[in-house]
């Protein structure tokens, strides 16, 4: 059984070729990468409402079962000058992670819609997390309709969420005008595969802000943007801040 609970144990994973994989993703920063979970702001109250805009970033992490990232190229984002129009975050703000291998769930080139939040609404509806994951059917996308949208899923082709690949193939096979998923378990002590450690905290290690991302701006000015990073700022003191356009007014 699936579950998502401390000292949980998903189906036996411990072939070698799996093991191979996993160990790529340990120390992807000497290979020129990065993980970043990237935050959306939908709406104005999202400062208020959002818990990244409330609490520290790393206790929040680790009490999501499952979180969305993103793989890109880490001189993209510490290059000295504006950044390329292209980074492929999903949107102008992002953290950037500092994952342990254990953690890696799902490694997807594109977006897959993972239904995040899915299961955590009522106490006896926890499967459908497990559930998600093994059947790799994601969220409609409300742009193109629930029927059109499942042909994208990895349930198209026989795939469920669960499936590793080297951070080196997802690159590889990534739109730079889009961006990959990259799913990771955020709850430490959870046994995920057979012969691993259970996972660990996950860290964050800096700030980011794309600037010249076509995504996420929403319409909002550029006041409610810096608003938005010196609170994130404030909130996870002493780490990294990288971007290319407006400087925090705190640094």
């Amino acid at each position: 059984m699936f579950c998502w609970n401390k000292n949980s144990v998903s189906p036996a994973k411990g072939d070698q070729r799996l093991r191979i994989k996993l160990e790529k993703w340990r120390d992807i920063n000497k290979n020129d990468m990065v993980l970043v979970h990237c935050i959306r702001l939908h709406h104005l109250s999202a400062l208020n409402s959002m818990d990244l805009f409330k609490f520290k970033a790393e206790d929040v992490f680790r009490k999501w079962d499952v979180i969305s990232l993103s793989l890109i190229r880490n001189s993209v984002l510490y290059k000295k000058s504006v950044f390329k129009k292209d980074t492929g975050m999903a949107s102008i703000i992002g953290l950037v992670l500092d994952v342990p291998p254990q953690n890696i769930l799902g490694t997807h080139c594109r977006d897959v819609m993972f239904p995040n939040h899915i299961g955590t609404g009522q106490e006896n509806d926890s499967w459908k997390l497990a559930d998600a994951v093994f059947s790799g059917i994601g969220k409609p996308n409300p742009k193109i309709g629930i029927k059109k949208s499942k042909k994208v899923w990895p349930s198209s082709q026989g795939n469920p969420y669960n499936i590793i690949e080297s951070p080196f193939d997802i690159l590889s096979k990534s739109d730079p005008t889009h961006y990959n998923e990259i799913l990771v378990i955020g709850k430490p002590d959870v046994s995920l595969y057979h012969g691993y450690p259970p996972t660990k905290e996950i860290k964050v290690k800096a700030i980011v802000f794309d600037g010249d991302n076509h995504r996420g701006w929403n319409g909002f000015d550029s006041a409610y943007i810096i608003e938005a990073l010196n609170k994130l700022y404030n909130l996870n003191p002493g780490i990294k801040y990288i971007c290319s356009d407006y400087p925090l007014n705190n640094k």
